[in-house]
């Protein structure tokens, strides 16, 4: 569990590890710093809990996510906003997204997350069918993620963005390849893993994309898009033939999420 307070220009976070059977706490500790030292607390609380987990993290990798974060703390507020407002998946609550990440790139036109961020509203709209002019929005989370790219070509979900452009132009071995490089540098983004198995499939390499899909879901069995992750396996087994576990799959997806109708 996580619970941040903003305490005039400070920041707190109480940080939990809660174990998900019997709800036993197995650790907590609390941060506190300045509102314009958030990057660096970041990378404190990031080193902290690998500690703590007794999972080797290189301190070259936690000062990378450092440099790659806006120092700007008005610029990483309206990131947080955007995110929270981007999850509720309604066009307007979109729109309003992209507003925010337009805002935050007015603060530090080198954020390269707000650019991921544009970029990524713009695939929204054509993934749920919102956007009036695709090609418009193609070309503008384009030009968005290429700002992304330019300013820090190894940043999570960066490569993983260029990847759904591609695939959104129909480019599909480009897609994988970006997907790939996504996770060569951030093994840990689920949605890349799933994507990667999208595009296995669409090159008829469905057997290969079952065990890229089956990866996003361990990595993140309680993910926001796991009725997409469903949805894939459905997709994969299908293109094998595999009907019975197709239609498991299918049922699995509409269990997560009755009143999907994309």
């Amino acid at each position: 569990g996580e619970v941040a307070q903003r305490l005039r220009d400070d920041v707190r976070v109480n940080l939990r590890v809660i174990e998900t059977e019997g709800g036993a706490q197995r650790w907590a500790e609390r941060f506190e710093g300045p509102r314009a030292g958030l990057a660096e607390m970041q990378a404190d609380i990031v080193r902290r809990i690998a500690q703590t987990l007794e999972i080797r993290l290189l301190d070259a990798e936690a000062d990378r996510s450092v440099r790659d974060r806006t120092l700007d703390p008005d610029a990483q507020d309206l990131l947080m906003h955007r995110w929270a407002l981007w999850e509720h998946r309604k066009p307007a609550d979109n729109a309003k997204a992209r507003e925010l990440f337009v805002q935050a790139l007015v603060e530090d036109p080198n954020f390269s997350l707000a650019w991921v961020g544009v970029a990524n509203t713009h695939l929204s709209d054509l993934h749920a069918g919102w956007s009036d002019d695709r090609q418009g929005s193609l070309q503008e989370a384009e030009r968005a993620m290429n700002r992304a790219y330019a300013i820090r070509p190894r940043h999570r979900d960066v490569n993983a963005g260029r990847g759904y452009v591609l695939f959104f132009r129909g480019d599909i071995e480009p897609a994988l390849a970006a997907f790939d490089e996504e996770i060569q540098t951030n093994p840990g983004n689920p949605l890349a893993h799933v994507w990667r198995g999208l595009m296995l499939i669409s090159l008829g390499r469905a057997e290969e994309a079952l065990r890229a899909i089956e990866r996003g879901i361990v990595l993140s069995p309680g993910d926001v898009d796991l009725n997409v992750f469903y949805r894939s396996m459905a997709h994969a087994y299908f293109s094998l033939g595999r009907f019975d576990q197709a239609t498991s799959w299918s049922q699995k997806a509409v269990g997560h999420t009755p009143t999907y109708a994309k």
